[in-house]
Order: C-alpha cells, then structure tokens, then sequence
C-alpha cells in the first residue's frame, strides 16, 4: 500500500517529507528486487524529489545569505556555499 506522500506531488511535499521519501527509494532501488519497470518510475519519482529538495535548499541558501552581518553587527550579503572563485585555494 503507498504512503499519502507517494501519492503527492514532489512539490507539494515539505522537504523532510520529500527526502525521507527519496531515502526510501533509493534503499528499494538498492535491494534491487523489483521489476525494471518499477524501478524506472522509482527513479523518475526520485528525480522529482531531487529536484524538490534541490529548490528548498536554493531557497534557503539565498535567506541565510541575506542575513549574514558583520562582526561589529552591520548586515551584509555574503555568499556561503564556496561557490566563489577566489576560494579555489581551499582543497
């Protein structure tokens, strides 16, 4: 029997309930017991809760990055993620 969130539609999931989800796929699609057929619409339903999470986090990356402040307390933007290229010294 599915699950209520199976039956929804990723976007309509809060992002635990969309990763929760997707971890379950995946342990299914590990165990490898099911049809082909099954595991590509798990993988097409996995996707669609990749790029669920994905968005949430997106979101939540540009909140985080408008509340940055200085450390004598004046708000600033400031990129978090390492994505800048001057960081390339880092690894």
């Amino acid at each position: 029997m599915k699950k209520k969130s199976e039956d929804s539609a990723p976007q309509e999931l809060s992002f635990e309930g969309a990763l929760e989800e997707l971890e379950t796929l995946v342990g299914t699609l590990e165990d490898g017991k099911v049809p082909l057929e099954t595991s590509l619409l798990l993988v097409q339903r996995g996707l669609g809760l990749i790029e669920r999470c994905e968005g949430e986090l997106a979101r939540a990356e540009f909140v985080l990055e408008q509340l940055m402040a200085t450390p004598d307390g004046e708000l600033q933007t400031q990129r978090i993620g390492g994505d800048d290229e001057d960081d390339d010294d880092e690894f």
